[in-house]
């Protein structure tokens, strides 16, 4: 948990490879942690990573069980597949 909060925390200040790091590095210790995923979907769609954004929220939505935040994945997928 410690570097899924780092994580968030560098997100936040825009320390976006920082952030990336902690998420892949929480993800490396829990890979059926759901909210990593997402937080490094969003920096991967806001730089173009279009694929890996993909890529992130669509195993968001097979480990999260947030309804709401597999609403936002859902919502976050449509916008990137353009429909």
């Amino acid at each position: 948990m410690a570097y899924y909060n780092r994580g968030n925390v560098y997100a936040d200040k825009g320390k976006y490879d920082l952030a990336i790091a902690d998420f892949d590095r929480t993800i490396e210790l829990e890979p059926d942690y759901a909210n990593p995923y997402y937080g490094r979907g969003l920096i991967h769609r806001m730089r173009g990573e279009k694929e890996e954004a993909i890529s992130d929220f669509e195993r968001f939505l097979e480990l999260g069980e947030d309804e709401y935040w597999r609403i936002e994945a859902e919502k976050q997928l449509r916008e990137l597949r353009g429909q």
